[in-house]
């Protein structure tokens, strides 16, 4: 992020540059509708994954009379 914004980041620490942007604002060419929609359910799916193969897991160990 750095390197994308260096007059930024220089101005973290006051080094030259522009003075730090802490205003919260809109991107300049913000995601489509599918990019939005992809990285939620990549969200989604790597968030409950895990727990799933654990359930999995838990029913084949009670199934097994563990």
């Amino acid at each position: 992020m750095a390197i994308m914004h260096w007059d930024q980041a220089a101005g973290l620490f006051r080094r030259g540059g522009a003075p730090p942007g802490w205003r919260l604002r809109p991107k300049q060419q913000p995601l489509t509708a599918r990019a939005k929609a992809t990285t939620l359910a990549a969200i989604a799916l790597l968030g409950a994954l895990p727990y799933a193969e654990e359930m999995a897991r838990c029913l084949r160990g009670t199934e097994a009379g563990q």
